[in-house]
Parts: C-alpha cells; structure tokens; sequence
C-alpha cells in the first residue's frame, strides 16, 4: 500500500512538471507573481532605507549630497555645451533627423537564475517598461552598474534575465586601447578570474594597461562606457585575445540600468528619405514633360 501511494506521488510530480514544461504561460504567470512578491518587499526595504537615511544619517548625507550637488552642477554644464556643440554639427551636416538617444530603465536584481551560477540574475523591472518590451523579447539589452558595462539582458518567458560579464552567454562589442582596436567581450579567461576579449586583429597595437570600453557598433550599449583593463594580451588563432580586469564590483547590485537603445535611430529618417524620394520622381516627371513636347 505505502508503495503504491509512493508512486502515485511520483506520477502526480510528473504530470505537474511536464504540464509546467509544456505551458510556458503558466511558469510566466507563476514566476511574474513571484517577481511581483519580490517587487513588494523590496520597494518596502528601500523606504525603511529612506527613512532610516532622512532621520538618522542626515549629517553624512548633506555632506554627500553637496558633493553630488557640486558634480551635477558640472556635469549640467559639460552637458549644455555638448548639447549646443550636438546642434552645429546637426545644422552643419544636415543631420538634424539622426538621434542617439539611449532610455534608461531601472531594475532591480530580484535572484540568482540558480544557486551557484552568479553570472545568471533574475531583473524586475516596472509594469509599464515590462509592457513596452512586449513584442520585442528578442532584443539584447546593455546593463551598467556604477557608470560601468557589467554584462547584457535578455528575455525569457516574459522575464527580464541579466547575462553579467563572465557568463558564457555574455557578449557583445569593446574597443581597446587609444588605437580604438576592436574585439568581442566574450566568457571568462582561462584561469576563471577575469573576463576575455577576443578576435582582436593582431596588428592593432594593443598592450596591458590598456582601458577596454563599449564601442556602441552592436546596439547593445551606448559607446565608451568603461568595462575594465587589460591585464594580458595572447595570439589565438590568427588574432589577439585580452583577459581584462572588469572594474565592476558584482557583490553590491540592488539595482542596475538597463540600456534601451530602440529610440536610438528615429523613425523620421524613414519619413525623410520618402519625402526626398517622392520630389526627385516629382521634379524628374516635370523634368520629362518638355523634352516630350519638343519630341512631338
């Protein structure tokens, strides 16, 4: 008897897990609610944070927040002047339809995809930027943690998963160096303690010290976000490959930034070639129309 409500169990486990495995909408719906859960208390941690700041930790805070009151004050007037220096160019060459407009979203790290694979993460982002990637699961992401790349996003079953530097899923497109040398940030180095650049050409002058940093070509970061230094450079099948020092801290992440970069080509450049296309065909028919006449 007690064997036959063993395997009753089992069959009953089995028929759960293949159904879960089947309906990939019921794990989403599962796994969003546990997101939402997650969301709940980590939004109520943050305001005991808050609080805990605003009565207890003002003295340290306001000399915090001069500084960075100081530094956005600076930061404000590089960002004036490039932005005037971003409309002469645009008036120069006539690239006022061209945008670089990247959109920042917000995400908070929710769990590990399995314990003991720590460059695999569950993000939370809000309802509203969750919605607006429907359709669009497809699209790679960029992640920056403390103004540095610290690996890429991607979707599954409606779940935002961070990919972070070192797994061997993580990829995407770095310049090296003042030469500007490309190459593909891709897993770790051989020893497992850094991260790997590879199919560097070999004569690109490249040497140890070197800053690597996001070259933007992929679409999957803005360019020149800092990712770490080079600490070792080896030939490797007819290339270079670097092992680089990641200047990301991976053991402090409450939250990150997702780099949305689908608003960075404006549709209006589509619109603008049209138009141009419909008056050339206008002024080639008017063009035509004497030449006919003569003709006749």
């Amino acid at each position: 008897m007690r064997y036959k409500a063993l395997i009753f169990v089992v069959i009953l486990l089995a028929t759960l897990l293949v159904a879960i495995e089947l309906d990939k909408g019921i794990e989403s719906k599962v796994l969003g609610a546990g997101d939402a859960v997650r969301m709940f208390f980590v939004q109520k941690i943050q305001g005991f944070k808050e609080w805990k700041s605003k009565y207890f930790d003002q003295a340290e805070q306001i000399v915090a927040l001069r500084q960075k009151v100081a530094d956005y004050e600076n930061l404000a007037l590089q960002n004036h002047a490039l932005t005037n220096e971003n409309k002469r160019l645009n008036t120069l060459f006539d690239t006022q339809h061209l945008t670089n407009n990247p959109i920042f979203h917000r995400a908070f790290v929710s769990a590990f995809v399995r314990l003991g694979e720590y460059e695999r993460v569950w993000l939370i982002l809000d309802l509203a930027t969750q919605q607006s990637f429907v359709g669009d699961e497809e699209r790679i992401v960029g992640l920056i943690h403390n103004n540095t790349a610290i690996g890429i996003g991607k979707f599954e079953n409606g779940r935002l998963m961070g990919l972070l530097n070192g797994e061997k899923n993580c990829s995407y497109g770095v310049f090296i160096g003042e030469d500007r040398a490309l190459g593909i940030l891709e897993g770790k180095s051989d020893d497992g303690e850094h991260i790997s650049v590879h199919y560097i050409q070999r004569w690109r002058d490249i040497k140890i010290g070197d800053e690597v940093y996001t070259n933007g070509l992929d679409e999957i970061f803005l360019p020149n976000v800092p990712v770490g230094k080079v600490i070792n450079i080896y030939e490797d099948s007819g290339f270079l490959r670097a092992d680089v020092l990641p200047y990301a801290n991976m053991s402090d992440m409450d939250y990150i930034w997702v780099v949305d970069m689908r608003n960075s080509v404006d549709e209006s450049i589509d619109e603008s070639i049209s138009d141009e296309t419909n008056q050339i065909q206008e002024n080639q028919a008017q063009d035509s129309k004497p030449n006919q006449a003569e003709q006749q």
